[in-house]
């Protein structure tokens, strides 16, 4: 449940954000807010990892649900302010709590076996298909509710935040370990070295990095030609709809395909999407093109975090999950930072064809890594 309730927030900025920052700034800033709020969760990830290391993880969740709170409403007061710049402050306190959310994922399997590592990643992720209907529509539906458009988004996403904080307060977690340092844990160099670790990171910032920019400028694509933000929040719905729905049957199709080839189909639709979108700007085209990208993230995002638990042993998971975060989300805090520049400066074809190139750039890491890695000692 926490899991959906932090991916409709996270949808509901998509919807949101960056036509909050056409609206306060100029187009070429307009996805300043979501670059931020991304570079904040790669900023803070690892700092919050280790936090939780120290202190468990429960703390840092309920402190995570309180800058929802914080974030949602400094947000809603500078839409009616009419201020960019607590705009992109409110980012800044919505990446904190999106930092926190994004490990939900680990606490699950802090003592699962390998094997079931696939299934309950993906069931822990299948919480955002709640999301998938709830946040875009939430979106549409409160953007007018106050006398500035999208105050009463954030509004409803600071509601978002007391209710995550009032559910995991029930919440039981694995206590941090406290591992004999020399028998523990291995030198950094084995571990991020690994061609395995590579992989696992390659996916992981191809999946979000790509996916973070071609989401945010859609709604700003698809009003340039022509169509509504009705039209817009539905496709994100159907975006986000199509990055979980996949979960319920990742477990099955990595044991029957095995996880690299899953990783390759993933990279595959991300060339699909760019395909689709490069010929055609219908409404229909981008709702099926955003459907193969959130198709593309959930195999590429959900077989990197399988692959990566199999890199780390036990007393090492806080500190290789905060490596690899940082850089997963610092690629997409760059993307979304640079998305609407690179959009109003270059076009729709040049930045197509550069997410284009990060499909293949993944295709490729996937099957050296396959070629040269086998699973290191976890034990």
């Amino acid at each position: 449940m926490c899991s959906a309730l932090s991916v409709t927030v996270g949808s509901s900025l998509v919807t949101v954000s960056v036509l909050s920052g056409k609206i306060l700034a100029s187009p070429a800033l307009m996805t300043l807010p979501l670059g931020v709020h991304y570079l904040t969760i790669a900023a803070s990830m690892f700092v919050l990892n280790m936090a939780m290391a120290r202190w468990g993880r429960k703390p840092i969740y309920l402190i995570g649900a309180l800058f929802c709170v914080a974030g949602g409403c400094l947000a809603a007061f500078a839409m009616m302010q009419s201020s960019f710049a607590l705009l992109v402050f409110s980012s800044f306190l919505l990446g904190i709590f999106a930092a926190t959310a994004h490990t939900y994922r680990f606490a699950l399997i802090d003592k699962a076996a390998v094997e079931d590592h696939p299934r309950l990643i993906s069931l822990v992720l299948a919480g955002g298909l709640i999301a998938a209907f709830l946040g875009p529509q939430l979106s549409h539906l409160s953007h007018d509710l106050l006398a500035q458009i999208f105050a009463g988004t954030y509004v409803m996403i600071a509601g978002v935040g007391v209710l995550t904080f009032a559910l995991m307060s029930f919440a039981q977690f694995v206590p941090p370990p406290k591992p004999d340092p020399p028998r523990d844990v291995r030198d950094l160099r084995c571990i991020i070295t690994h061609p395995l670790f590579i992989t696992a990171l390659v996916c992981g910032m191809v999946s979000y990095g790509a996916m973070t920019g071609l989401m945010g400028v859609t709604p700003h694509a698809m009003h340039s030609y022509g169509h509504g933000l009705h039209s817009s929040a539905l496709t994100i719905q159907w975006h986000v709809v199509a990055m979980f729905a996949p979960s319920f049957f990742f477990g099955l199709l990595v044991k029957r395909l095995g996880l690299m080839t899953v990783l390759l189909v993933g990279a595959g639709f991300y060339i699909l999407c760019t395909v689709i979108l490069w010929f055609s700007h219908a409404v229909m085209s981008f709702h099926i093109a955003l459907v193969a990208l959130g198709i593309g993230w959930n195999f590429l995002y959900t077989g990197g975090t399988t692959l990566l638990a199999r890199c780390y042993r036990p007393a090492e998971r806080f500190f290789c999950q905060g490596i690899n975060d940082t850089f997963v989300f610092a690629s997409s805090g760059l993307t979304a930072l640079f998305s609407g520049a690179f959009l109003v400066w270059f076009g729709w074809q040049a930045f197509i064809a550069l997410v284009a190139i990060l499909g293949i750039l993944a295709a490729g890491v996937v099957l050296i890594g396959s070629r040269l890695g086998r699973v290191p000692s976890t034990s």
